[in-house]
């Protein structure tokens, strides 16, 4: 015996902006389900397929957005998925899973990121030329194997579950700000202005999740009474990249004695991999209870007890990943007027960094560290509840839920010679006062001291991941 089903949908979704400018949206997904049972249904195997895709033409098309700078999106993200479930006999059922995502999306500008191509702000705040070329692909696989088994045994009931569950998530972002990787702000009459010279961002990563779990469920009289184990395994890591240097600053003249480009821009980088040494592993104990006082009238009450731990993503093991976006910043004057940077226009003075340090050009690690002693953040539940049936099909319930989060992560900028965070006299505060219009505020604002970091620590902006 077998039953399928099949569907497609579209919604389209187009707007005009006050601009004139078209934003047109396709909210696309093709779906389809197997189901079926063999051997007196005893088997029973479903396949599963689905496909949802988000077609934008003119994502962002908004009034200091030139259209050349507007967003194609795309992507499909097609999901696969097949079981088999056995009953060997009534009081024992096994199954298997396997599902694969293609996940991914893109985000184009409609100008490209051909050569030649860069990102600018002009001194009327509008974005022309071009725009972020941003790609990213997220395929995960999992594997998952579940157990039942029904049993009397000391006048109780019992249901055991048990199984286990592996996903490897893999992600490549690439992110380009244009083909000469540049974004600029032009200051008045193309003057003043400041250009941030980017190395592209090629950045992978892998993550492996492995799950293991045993609970049992106990049944007598008015009693319910479950708990169990889950054991979590978590891990990942940064995979390797070659990313070319800045398209106009390549720093190909050179460097300077104390070791920084001759030309101050940014040059290639082969990273081979890194592995941040973080590996979490945490069992987590479960159990609740369930008390129903009287059986005509429905009286339940309950409580339970849990604790459950974060997922490692693909994002916090690349919190230094050093072929993630890098860029230096300079002054910079347009004195041909023609709202491109050349080399020539661009200041000596370096206004500051990302994700790079400038006097290690060449180093295929980030300023950045994550704490290999990072642990999981951690929620333990406790849940108070109960249920009154007024009348047939009408039941009032009242349940009351505390939380306890800790082995939260904090990212305080450190000192990148000494590796210490900065303390509070690396901050000069001051009181907000009256905002004109707004209103008198006593909190204060603090910013970093010229001297808060000492010599050849000049990426001031960067943090470090710590527990």
């Amino acid at each position: 015996r077998m039953w399928y089903w099949f569907g497609f949908t579209q919604n389209d979704i187009n707007i005009t902006q006050t601009t004139g400018n078209a934003d047109i949206t396709k909210l696309r997904n093709i779906s389809g389900k197997v189901h079926g049972t063999e051997v007196d249904g005893a088997l029973t195997y479903k396949a599963f397929y689905t496909e949802g895709d988000k077609i934008k033409d003119g994502r962002t098309a908004v009034p200091n957005r030139s259209l050349e700078t507007t967003w194609d999106q795309s992507g499909p993200s097609p999901i696969y998925s097949g079981s088999l479930s056995y009953f060997f006999n009534p009081n024992f059922e096994m199954s298997g899973q396997v599902s694969k995502v293609d996940g991914g999306f893109a985000l184009v500008p409609k100008a490209g990121s051909g050569p030649g191509t860069q990102i600018i702000v002009d001194e009327n705040g509008t974005w022309v030329n071009t725009f972020i070329d941003f790609a990213s692909k997220r395929p995960s696989k999992q594997y998952a194997v579940r157990g039942n088994n029904f049993f009397s045994g000391a006048g109780w009931d019992h249901e055991l579950k048990y199984g286990f569950k592996y996903r490897e998530t893999e992600r490549l972002s690439i992110s380009r700000y244009g083909g000469d990787g540049v974004l600029a702000f032009a200051g008045p009459g193309g003057l003043g202005g400041s250009a941030t010279l980017y190395r592209d961002g090629i950045a992978g990563d892998d993550t492996e999740h492995l799950n293991l779990w045993v609970g049992n469920t106990m049944l007598k009289g008015p009693w319910a009474v479950n708990y169990g184990l889950h054991y979590s395994s978590q891990e990942g890591k940064q995979a390797a990249s070659n990313v070319p240097g800045n398209a106009i600053l390549p720093c190909t003249s050179g460097f300077n004695p104390d070791g920084s480009c001759a030309d101050g821009g940014i040059p290639s980088l082969m990273f081979s991999g890194f592995d941040p040494g973080v590996s979490w592993e945490d069992i987590m104990p479960r159990a609740g209870v369930t008390y129903t006082f009287d059986w005509e009238n429905r009286l339940l009450l309950k409580a339970s007890f849990g604790q459950y731990v974060d997922t490692y993503s693909n994002f916090d093991v690349s919190f230094n990943n050093p072929v993630a976006p890098s860029a230096v910043t300079y002054d910079w004057d347009d004195t041909n007027g023609d709202l491109l940077v050349q080399p020539g226009e661009l200041g000596t003075t370096l206004l500051g960094t990302t994700n790079f340090d400038p006097l290690n050009p060449t180093a295929a690690s980030s300023p950045d560290r994550i704490d290999t002693g990072l642990d999981a953040p951690r929620v333990t539940e406790f849940l108070f509840g109960g249920e009154y049936e007024l009348a047939r099909n009408f039941t009032l319930g009242a349940n009351i839920t505390h939380r306890i989060r800790d082995r939260e992560w904090y990212s305080p900028l450190v000192d990148l010679n000494t590796g210490a965070p900065l303390a509070a006299s690396n901050y000069s505060c001051a009181p907000i006062g009256t905002i004109a219009g707004v209103g008198t505020f006593s909190e204060e604002i603090c910013t970093l001291n010229a001297g808060a970091f000492s010599s050849g620590a000049v990426d001031a902006s960067r943090a470090s991941i710590l527990t």
